[in-house]
């Protein structure tokens, strides 16, 4: 296509308008509204903030991102101080859930590589009660020789 042509601006800025649409749909807004809703700025605030961190928060938070979505969009009223102290305390909880997941992680890890030392590699068993049943018989000879 040629660049230099009205047509080829026309079918461009169609395809912009039709993935800004199909964009704005998926996340259950009209395309009206990107025009007429006072709080638009707000309304993509509240869908980005949906898309980076949905499938991190709890159901308490998403809760807490309806309200604010029902606050915003339908409601038409913009976002004050408290919408974004909460989510920041949203992304620090969520932030130290991945922190204390990835602690957990670790010791599983260690607690496995633990677990399988006491593997006797010649007989993939435990070696664990043989080395048992020497402690004790050398307790018991021990004890033998105390009396």
């Amino acid at each position: 296509m040629d660049i230099n042509n009205p047509f080829y601006h026309q079918f461009e800025s169609n395809k912009q308008d039709w993935a800004v649409d199909y964009w704005l749909r998926k996340h259950g807004v009209k395309s009206r509204d990107l025009d007429s809703h006072p709080q638009i700025d707000d309304v993509i605030t509240l869908l980005n903030i949906r898309e980076s961190l949905w499938d991190r928060m709890n159901h308490r938070e998403q809760a807490t991102w309806g309200g604010y979505w029902s606050i915003v969009y339908k409601k038409h009223f913009p976002l004050n101080q408290k919408f974004w102290r909460k989510f920041e305390t949203i992304a620090n909880n969520i932030d130290q859930r991945q922190i204390r997941q990835q602690q957990q992680r670790q010791q599983l890890k260690q607690f496995r590589t633990l677990k399988n030392t006491d593997h006797n590699k010649d007989a993939k068993g435990s070696n664990l009660a043989q080395m048992l049943t020497d402690k004790s018989n050398n307790r018991g000879a021990a004890m033998s020789l105390r009396k």
